[in-house]
């Protein structure tokens, strides 16, 4: 069975108003991957160097179920 595509569409714009008109720094940016216009699986964005880890609990199709950590 061919892997899933990862996530691909976020909105970063959105984050940056927040941020800079509203002074709330983003926490996390969540990707999402769209099937026929419906949210297939979502993961977090991280910023370099730290990597999205799977919590082992959970839906892998889930951004909530994800952490960020310093590549090992």
């Amino acid at each position: 069975m061919p892997a899933k595509a990862p996530p691909n569409q976020f909105d970063v714009l959105r984050a940056m108003e927040e941020w800079v008109e509203k002074g709330n720094a983003p926490s996390q940016i969540v990707a999402t991957r769209m099937v026929d216009g419906k949210p297939e699986r979502t993961g977090p964005l991280c910023p370099y160097p730290k990597v999205a880890v799977y919590t082992g609990v959970g839906s892998t199709n889930d951004a909530a179920n994800f952490h960020r950590s310093a590549p090992k």
